[in-house]
């Protein structure tokens, strides 16, 4: 009661070898396509200068002006100003959070200072004289 089971021409393993077989070559042909022959750049004409070729110093560096600007620039604002006493960094030096940069030294603010200070003790005084003489 067997009967006989007709093998397929075309199963499904070997499609995909035929399919994965065929995507190499396609992929390798490609390739070669693509990559062989010259490769070409389009530049406008006014950005070529064709000048003769000559003997000469060989220069290692050319010339360049520019502006070199840093990345962040942070600028710090002084609630009073005053005379640079010392320099506690040099430019270009990395900081750290708190750390101090100069020290500044404002001879009108002292003065002030001072002035406000011998008032207070003066109205002290006074007012030591007035409990003294009550």
């Amino acid at each position: 009661m067997d009967r006989v089971i007709k093998k397929k021409k075309w199963s499904p393993k070997k499609i995909m070898t035929i399919g994965i077989v065929a995507a190499i070559v396609l992929l390798i042909a490609a390739n070669y396509y693509f990559t062989s022959g010259k490769s070409k750049l389009n530049v406008d004409l006014e950005r070529i200068t064709i000048s003769e070729v000559s003997n000469g110093t060989f220069q290692e560096f050319i010339p360049v002006n520019g502006v070199v600007l840093p990345i962040t620039t942070i600028y710090l604002d002084a609630s009073e100003g005053g005379r640079v006493e010392e320099k506690f960094v040099e430019d270009g030096t990395v900081m750290k959070k708190g750390q101090p940069i100069l020290r500044l030294s404002n001879t009108d603010l002292l003065m002030t200072m001072m002035s406000q200070q011998n008032t207070v003790y003066n109205t002290l005084t006074q007012m030591q004289i007035n409990n003294n003489a009550a």
